[in-house]
């Protein structure tokens, strides 16, 4: 039995349309490996489909798009909310009481925006004002929140911007609840949001100079003029990856790349103006010499811009040192966004003798040969 022509003309036209859906689709999409990268998260083992990343990433707060504030005095708080699938009633009752305990302490100015990943709980914000969900999505990382922030500043760049996360929903250790209340009150202190631009652009509980500039369990307020210049952070996670591969050095937390890149991001930029919160410098980074601080008095918390560790003080414990040298920093920020900082960095503080050794006390130039990332011979993993 011959085919009839018709039956030709409808495969070949549906060759055409596969191939050219190949060839206009595959370009957006991120490889394999890109992706697992990007989505890769602190507390949850599933992955987004590729085809939806696409979405999100395009239209992250695509159903309430009108629904952030129009009030240039407000705050916009801009948090990831983690629900583990498989959670039962005892552990959403958990969730909802970690929830509340952090946005109770926003302030009237603070106007809280939610993406909500894993499952979804109508209820979740029942006794919470001002508290407006996004989107909710199936499966997901603090990348889809992150991106919400950094669209929202490219839109509003006169304005601020806080993160915050439900840290401990998955994992309810209790060096994740101390360390989550210690970052929510920083976050949303009268001191970060009086905190001037000139000062500080990125305000946290506490921010650590090394092994790479962030703020460990990645809570901050920072202003909108600043983000905006940032890489944006799905396509952050794929650089920081290729820092890697260049340093061969150092495992994901100490270079700030996989999981680690989402707490890097924010103070990524040589432009970052940091400043901390917290007095007691016992706690650098991680979860070492942090203490409950939900007693603390005000007096505990006092704005600085950084450095407020000294370079001596940072013991971050990664091998070759990674992280803790002024050239390691110095060739990020040139391999990143091609630009080194001006005089005004924090970093010239911290690495003031590596300054006056290598570049004699001025600010070298961007030509400098000497900046850039040299492979180790023989890297121990």
């Amino acid at each position: 039995m011959v085919p009839s022509c018709n039956l030709f003309v409808s495969i070949a036209l549906l060759c055409f349309a596969v191939s050219l859906h190949v060839v206009l689709i595959t370009p957006t999409l991120m490889t394999a490996t890109t992706t697992e990268r990007l989505l890769s998260y602190e507390n949850l083992k599933t992955r987004i489909p590729t085809m939806e990343l696409k979405t999100i990433i395009s239209a992250p707060h695509a159903e309430n798009n009108n629904s952030i504030t129009r009030n240039d005095t407000d705050i916009a708080v801009f948090y990831n909310l983690f629900v583990d699938p498989q959670a039962n009633e005892t552990e959403i009752a958990r969730v909802k009481k970690l929830v509340n305990e952090q946005l109770t302490l926003k302030q009237s100015w603070h106007k809280v925006y939610v993406n909500s990943i894993g499952l979804e709980v109508d209820s979740m914000f029942d006794n919470i004002s001002d508290a407006t969900l996004l989107k909710h999505f199936p499966e997901g990382s603090e990348i889809i929140t992150l991106r919400s922030i950094y669209d929202y500043c490219q839109k509003y760049p006169t304005r601020k911007a806080i993160y915050l996360h439900s840290k401990g929903s998955y994992h309810p250790e209790p060096e994740n609840e101390v360390l989550r209340q210690f970052l929510t009150r920083g976050a949303l202190s009268e001191a970060a949001a009086n905190a001037s631009p000139s000062q500080c652009n990125v305000v946290s509980s506490r921010f650590s100079p090394t092994p790479h500039p962030h703020t460990s369990g990645n809570m901050w307020l920072a202003h909108c003029n600043y983000i905006k210049d940032l890489i944006p952070p799905n396509e952050f996670t794929g650089r920081m990856a290729r820092v890697r591969r260049l340093t061969q050095s150092s495992k994901p937390s100490c270079i700030g790349f996989r999981r680690y890149a989402a707490e890097h991001w924010v103070h990524s930029h040589p432009s970052v103006k940091p400043c901390d919160l917290y007095t007691d410098t016992a706690f650098q980074w991680g979860y070492e010499g942090l203490t409950d601080t939900s007693g603390t008095k005000d007096g505990d918390f006092e704005l600085k811009a950084a450095p407020r560790l000294t370079w001596n003080a940072t013991d971050i414990g990664c091998m070759d040192n990674f992280g803790r040298q002024l050239k390691h920093r110095l060739a990020e920020y040139k391999f990143l966004y091609g630009i080194l900082p001006d005089s005004s960095w924090w970093g010239w503080k911290l690495w003031r003798e590596e300054l006056q050794v290598l570049f004699n006390d001025t600010i070298p130039s961007i030509n400098d040969e000497s900046i850039r990332f040299v492979p180790m011979e023989n890297p121990k993993w």
